[in-house]
């Protein structure tokens, strides 16, 4: 989890955001897997603040990144909504499959 924690900071530094203390991480459940979840506040090029949510997952299926973003003036509850959109993502379900059978 190490590797992919630094992944998804990477991916903020990609983009142009340096990680800072505005930045909360923990984990999320999607499809029933365990995935990073980041979440940064910034502001781009000094005049706009957006929220950033990166959610980070690796496994025997590979290595998903999802990346989702939102003007920082609406409510929380539409970063939530914005959460809950990315954690509508499935596996294909051959993966899923494959994945049971060794559990």
């Amino acid at each position: 989890m190490a590797h992919l924690r630094q992944y998804l900071y990477d991916s903020l530094q990609g983009i142009g955001i340096v990680y800072n203390e505005n930045c909360d991480e923990g984990l999320i459940s999607i499809d029933g897997r365990e995935w990073i979840h980041l979440r940064a506040k910034v502001d781009v090029d000094g005049c706009i603040s957006m929220n950033y949510a990166l959610l980070g997952y690796t496994g025997e299926e590979g290595t998903y990144q999802i990346i989702s973003w939102e003007a920082s003036n609406f409510p929380e509850s539409a970063y939530q909504k914005m959460l809950e959109v990315a954690q509508s993502f499935q596996f294909p379900r051959t993966m899923q499959t494959s994945t049971a059978k060794q559990s």
